[in-house]
């Protein structure tokens, strides 16, 4: 087997612990949970699809999927710092402006991204 197959194992593992994570939060209604990993499993969707250059110009029979781009650890962290980052800086923004609890809700959801971050 070659190396390309370990990291898009990395990228389907951690997916399929954000979908298992999304089911137990959507059964807890725990709706800001739902939203978070709604948002990171598109992110990671929208980072493995492929440049609409790729994709077949006319679709006759069956349609298929285009293969999905394999990304790496390293890319896959990237997506989620930038948005733990992206939460981070609006809150910190907020605050000043008196809307502590807008604040205080971007960091719980930064502390979401957080359990998927590093690992």
């Amino acid at each position: 087997m070659s190396e390309h197959h370990a990291e898009p194992d990395h990228a389907h593992q951690l997916k399929a612990r954000m979908r298992l994570d999304l089911k137990d939060a959507m059964k807890g209604r725990r709706t800001a949970e739902i939203t978070v990993l709604r948002i990171l499993l598109a992110a990671i969707d929208n980072a493995e699809a492929p440049d609409i250059g790729s994709a077949p110009l006319q679709v006759t029979g069956l349609s298929g999927e285009v293969e999905r781009l394999p990304l790496s650890p390293d890319q896959l962290e990237a997506i989620l710092v930038a948005e733990l980052r992206d939460r981070e800086r609006a809150a910190a923004q907020l605050t000043p402006l008196g809307q502590a609890q807008r604040a205080e809700a971007l960091l719980r959801e930064a502390e979401i991204v957080r359990r998927y971050c590093g690992g």
